[in-house]
């Protein structure tokens, strides 16, 4: 049988039976609650903040392939990307894509990081 009942004793401290014998002290357990969540937003926060990509000791090679013709003269060349895969970055092929009006591309570049490098992908601005 659940019974679930309020006791006031000389401290104002609220508790409460959860099951016969059971106590605990609301208070705590919304302190805890609370706890949990600044705890879980910050992890959060801290995930959104990491970097993009990984720092490798040494800069891959400089990739060479031929484009292919473009589909139209409302087209611009992506250039390929380094993308982390595996723990390791690999090599995704450029492709054609339509002109963004107003907007405008953005290579992506390696960036010498400490004593490694590390791939910022390129981006429309």
């Amino acid at each position: 049988m659940l019974v679930a009942v309020q006791i006031k004793h000389e401290t104002s401290l609220a508790l409460k039976a959860i099951w016969p014998g059971i106590f605990f002290n609301v208070n705590q357990v919304i302190m805890k609650s609370n706890l949990l969540i600044i705890v879980l937003c910050c992890t959060i926060a801290a995930a959104a903040c990491t970097v993009q990509g990984r720092v490798i000791t040494s800069r891959p090679d400089d990739i060479v392939y031929s484009r292919p013709v473009s589909p139209g003269p409302d087209y611009i060349w992506i250039d390929g990307d380094w993308v982390w895969e595996g723990g390791n970055y690999r090599w995704h092929e450029g492709r054609w894509d339509r002109r963004r009006e107003g907007r405008e591309w953005h290579r992506g570049q390696w960036e010498a990081k400490g004593n490694g490098w590390r791939w910022h992908r390129g981006y429309w601005k």
